[in-house]
């Protein structure tokens, strides 16, 4: 049961600082925030790092929601247009990218745990053996 609170702690701290970082316009922040989640809590690196990656991109689709509502398709297809690729495809760039940017902050703050801490939990247990 600690491996199940260790990976909603990974959740909610990358989804929590991933959304500040975007509405803050700090858009390298989403790579802190994959430095934060995992660096202190000791699960599996593949779970900690799928979680804050995939929590990562869903907050990036929940931000980009609204600036769809408010007219972001026809803005990325003007953009497109100059660029020569279509809209969709730079908004699926833009997830990608993010997704990119909380792998490698994912990375950083995995590998942090294991030489800071030497694999002992920081926050909660772990799942397995690591």
């Amino acid at each position: 049961m600690k491996g199940v609170y260790g990976v909603l702690i990974v959740l909610a701290i990358s989804l929590a600082l991933t959304i500040f970082f975007l509405f803050s316009g700090f858009w390298y922040g989403v790579m802190i925030a994959g430095i934060l989640a995992t660096a202190f809590v000791s699960i599996k690196p593949m779970y900690s790092i799928t979680a804050s990656t995939l929590i990562s991109m869903t907050a990036f689709i929940i931000f980009e929601i609204p600036l769809m509502m408010d007219g972001l398709m026809r803005l990325m297809f003007y953009v497109g247009s100059i660029a020569g690729i279509n809209g969709n495809i730079l908004v699926i760039i833009a997830i990608l990218l993010d997704g990119m940017m909380a792998l490698g902050g994912s990375f950083i703050g995995v590998f942090i745990n294991r030489v800071a801490f030497a694999g002992k939990p920081a926050i909660t247990g772990s799942i397995g053996k690591n």
